[in-house]
């Protein structure tokens, strides 16, 4: 099954799913960017490389904003959340805006913005 990749614009910013993986495993992602309660939260079902056990795993999704107004724009990469149809086609919250990871934070503003990201006019961030 060839998968489409999608896009959603909302006042003048598309986001693109550009590609998304169900793992159990962490791999070479940027450990250093990973939430601090993780391991915490997941005691016994993740190991020292954050790869997850007894029946945990990841969706990592890699998404590309991008400023479609003639203005600067200040996106939250963090806002939202995903959900998945299980089998009984039921809807289930499967993230919220903490446990979302980014592979690199925003570093020109403060470290409570570390999830947000400028964008001039026309630019784009994945």
């Amino acid at each position: 099954m060839k998968r489409k990749k999608i896009t959603a614009t909302i006042d003048g910013i598309s986001y693109k799913i550009d590609s998304y993986e169900h793992t159990t495993e962490f791999e070479n992602r940027n450990k250093d960017t990973v939430a601090e309660s993780l391991k915490d939260s997941y005691e016994g079902k993740i190991d020292e490389n954050y790869n997850l056990s007894n029946g945990y795993s990841y969706i990592f999704v890699t998404m590309t904003y991008t400023n479609n107004t003639d203005e600067q724009v200040e996106i939250l990469r963090n806002a939202g959340v995903f959900y998945i149809i299980n089998d009984d086609l039921e809807r289930l919250q499967v993230g919220d805006p903490g446990g979302i990871y980014i592979d690199n934070y925003w570093t020109e503003g403060k470290e409570n913005e570390r999830y947000h990201y400028v964008l001039g006019a026309g630019e784009s961030v994945t």
